[in-house]
């Protein structure tokens, strides 16, 4: 059985992370077509609608690889908007979210049989 329902905690910290990347990923769909309505030469925003969509849905199914796709996309904004107020304001929630997001994935099998008591199964 997965170790994840066996472990309230486990579920309770992956709980708060989905609460967050739907927060995260709706306000930045928010941005993005609030953006495209507001300044119609808008270059491209759906590069960014399907990004957002790709990393949600990457941490939603599959969380460990979706936490590596939420720093890489935190690192990438802090580099590319240099050393400011807003680079915290934008990097933060993805760092936030993508260490729910590890911490509240699932066990797999094999960290559970390592994990284990050793006995052959």
């Amino acid at each position: 059985m997965d170790r994840m329902l066996t472990d309230p905690a486990r579920r309770s910290v992956r709980a708060v992370g989905r609460i967050a990347l739907f927060a995260w990923a709706g306000f930045w769909a928010w941005f993005l077509l609030a953006h495209v309505a507001s300044e119609p030469p808008a270059p491209q925003p759906w590069i960014g609608l399907a990004l957002v969509g790709a990393l949600s849905l990457a941490a939603w199914f599959r969380p460990r690889l979706g936490a590596l796709g939420l720093t890489a996309a935190g690192v990438w904004a802090a580099w590319f908007f240099g050393n400011t107020f807003a680079v915290t304001a934008i990097t933060l929630p993805a760092a936030l979210i993508a260490i729910a997001c590890w911490l509240g994935a699932p066990r797999s099998d094999h960290a559970s049989r390592v994990a284990g008591s050793g006995a052959a199964r």
